[in-house]
């Protein structure tokens, strides 16, 4: 067969399987290609079925098993079973896919966990037991009942460990600590108590009973409080919360619970109580107190509830020194501040010296002068008691504090460099402290009391005497102050200021109401009516002198007891002044005086020269009045009484003529009083308009 024939049959042939491949077996594959893909999809689908039907499976055989463990009370493989199932519950659920049984899952799930945190909890319950009596006729502060033999089905360490893998440990261990901290350790701390153990038949049991007797000690508080954590560390915070040898146990859990807490406790209401106030004490507390804390902490420590970082309450009671100082600092300015608050009319007296001694103790006496050097005798001798203070009166709550004063620099000069240093500054503070409380705290009875007032006026003088010399008479018996003297000189002048400022603002007020009493006398106008019934008539111008007479005499009888016989002269002389002035330049702008406003005048003047007197005397002045002798002369303490008893004169003149012989032409004793123009206006308001009057105004120039 020739090449071409055969290429020829061979054609042919593969047109024919060509045709054969397109018009059969082309058809053939498509339709077993759809068939697979549909058994695959079917296998895939069956599979998935397979796993969520191996989960349902897995989940109810854990949920039954929960189940079982919880009811043979094996609560440790219930616990982690439970967190088991969670874990793989939570997959579940969150794989793509709606299916019903999912929320009852979940919603199986809850109720045995919360069953199973509850039936922990339960037993928790009953194995501690706290009792809390009520107020009224208890005999117990607290009482605690760890009852072991409550757990029958299970061990302590289960019960724990089950509690921990079930995050429930934390809350109910924070419970605990709040109830031993609040109704065990705090009252064993700050009240008077003791702690006694009990053997139950169901366990052991903790009470902590008040005792009038027991001692607050901090050696006695440190007994009992190690007797509550002994009792707890034997019969409950051994057990660890985990299986691992090295792992957290209950105390230890408990330490971070209410370990700062506790330390603060004992530092503010045992520790801090028991600072000695006296130097003579230290040797007590560095014996007996350091001692008694330093075995509390190292027991603590064996205990599991401290560890050896933990040293708050140590660190606190060996600064014993700077303790000491603080509180016995604060002590004084707290005792300062009460005297502070006292009432300042609780007075006592003030005498001044004879022999020239300073003011104060005895003890507060300066050096006496030697004979060498006393005054020669060609030399000026300065009077005894030049620089004493003067017999008065003050509040005794300020002669205390200067006391007070005195002794805590006496305490300093005997006391080391540095507590020297800190009672020289807490001195300081008192009175600054006192510039600062008295007028605020007293404000009301400092603005409306004379006699509160005057009583100020003295304390803050008597307390810038001493301070005047308070640091030179301590100054050289003071180890901090061998370089410079301590002073309190730059306190004076505040202190005196607040005393001055009170006393100033007390007479402005009396000084406004003798100026309204004196309103009531109209100017002085017709002070007479036309009839002579005037003379026995009480005019509004009688009135307003009685009310001003009365006014001092008053403010005479507060403080003539209380102020400085001169200071008071000086004072109720200004506030006479301001009436004498106020008096005679309204009667000396009247235009016209009749005859019998004249008179008139001059008898409400007489009344005024003869009572006002007796306002400035003193107890002693009143005493030798009574006496038979004069009052005193008030001329300079009232700079314008000469100006009343010559316009006196002149209301009382027959004639100008005596005037004008008064006058003497400008040397005479009227006019070293008025001027030539007050003059003047006298004499026309008083006589009337004649040839006589005008030649009488000329020659008064």
């Amino acid at each position: 067969m020739s090449l071409a024939t055969r290429v020829s049959n061979a054609t042919s042939s593969l047109k024919s399987l060509s045709n054969k491949i397109q018009n059969e077996i082309q058809v053939e594959l498509k339709t077993a290609s759809a068939e697979y893909r549909d058994l695959h999809q079917q296998l895939e689908e069956g599979n998935a079925i397979i796993a969520v039907l191996q989960q349902l499976v897995e989940l109810h055989d854990l949920l039954q098993a929960c189940n079982g463990h919880i009811s043979n009370g094996e609560y440790m493989l219930a616990a982690q079973h439970s967190e088991q199932l969670k874990a793989k519950l939570q997959a579940f659920v969150n794989e793509d896919g709606d299916i019903k049984v999912k929320k009852t899952l979940r919603t199986e799930f809850r109720i045995q966990r919360e069953q199973l945190i509850f039936t922990i909890g339960e037993l928790w319950n009953q194995l501690i037991v706290w009792i809390f009596p009520k107020p009224e006729g208890s005999t117990k502060i607290c009482e605690i009942i760890i009852n072991d033999k409550s757990l029958q089905k299970t061990s302590l360490s289960a019960l724990v460990q089950s509690m921990h893998c079930l995050n429930y440990l934390d809350t109910r261990m924070k419970t605990f600590a709040r109830h031993l901290m609040q109704r065990v350790l705090v009252p064993v701390i700050r009240q008077k108590c003791v702690v006694k153990q009990k053997q139950l038949d169901k366990g052991k049991s903790l009470v902590v009973v008040p005792v009038e007797e027991q001692s607050t000690e901090p050696k006695h508080v440190f007994k009992n409080l190690l007797k509550v954590f002994k009792f707890l560390h034997e019969n409950l915070m051994t057990v660890r919360i985990t299986d691992s040898a090295d792992g957290t146990t209950l105390m230890e859990k408990l330490r971070e619970l209410i370990l700062e807490e506790f330390y603060n406790e004992i530092i503010k209401e045992c520790l801090a109580p028991a600072i000695p106030s006296q130097s003579s004490q230290l040797d007590w507390f560095n014996t007996e107190v350091i001692s008694a804390t330093e075995a509390f902490q190292a027991e603590l420590t064996v205990l599991g509830f401290s560890q050896e970082n933990d040293s708050a309450i140590m660190r606190y009671a060996q600064d014993v020194n700077v303790l000491f100082a603080n509180k016995k600092c604060s002590e004084i300015l707290d005792s300062a501040r009460q005297l502070m608050l006292a009432p300042l009319y609780d007075t006592v007296k003030i005498s001044s010296s004879d022999e020239g001694e300073p003011i104060g103790k005895e003890e507060h006496k300066g050096s006496h002068v030697s004979a060498s050097d006393s005054p020669k005798e060609d030399e000026a001798e300065l009077s005894s008691g030049l620089f004493h203070f003067p017999a008065c009166s003050i509040s005794k709550s300020v002669q205390d504090l200067m006391d007070m004063a005195y002794e805590t620099l006496t305490d300093a000069s005997q006391s080391s460099s540095t507590y020297a240093m800190q009672l020289y500054y807490v001195v300081r503070k008192m009175f600054e402290l006192y510039c600062s409380v008295v007028p605020m705290y007293h404000k009301k009875s400092l603005e409306e009391v004379p006699l509160v007032a005057a009583l100020q006026h003295n304390n803050c003088m008597y307390i810038a005497h001493h301070l005047l010399t308070l640091g030179h008479k301590f100054g050289g018996s003071m180890p901090c102050f061998s370089q410079m003297a301590p002073t309190f000189v730059d306190l004076i002048q505040p202190v005196r200021k607040l005393g001055a400022e009170c006393f100033v603002a007390q007479m402005r007020l009396r000084q406004s109401l003798l100026m309204e009493s004196l309103s009531l006398a109209q100017g002085f106008q017709s002070v007479a009516d036309d009839d002579d019934s005037f003379m026995s008539e009480m005019t509004p111008a009688d009135r307003a002198v009685k009310q001003c007479l009365s006014q001092l005499h008053l403010l005479n009888v507060q403080w003539k007891t209380v102020l400085p016989s001169s200071v008071m002269q000086k004072a109720i002389g200004t506030l006479l002044n301001s009436v004498v002035t106020e008096i005679v330049d309204k009667i000396i702008a009247l235009e016209d005086i009749s005859a019998n406003d004249g008179r008139k005048m001059y008898f409400i003047l007489k009344t005024l020269e003869e009572e006002a007197p007796a306002c400035l005397e003193s107890g002693t002045e009143h005493e030798e009045r009574s006496a038979g002798q004069l009052a005193p002369h008030v001329g300079h303490c009232v700079p314008n009484w000469a100006r009343l008893q010559e316009l006196m004169f002149m209301l009382n003149a027959a004639n100008m003529q005596e005037i004008l012989n008064r006058w003497a032409d400008g040397k005479g004793i009227l006019a070293s009083i008025f001027t030539a123009d007050e003059v003047r206006s006298m004499i026309r308001a008083l006589f009337q308009n004649t040839n006589k009057r005008a030649a009488v105004l000329a020659k008064i120039c």
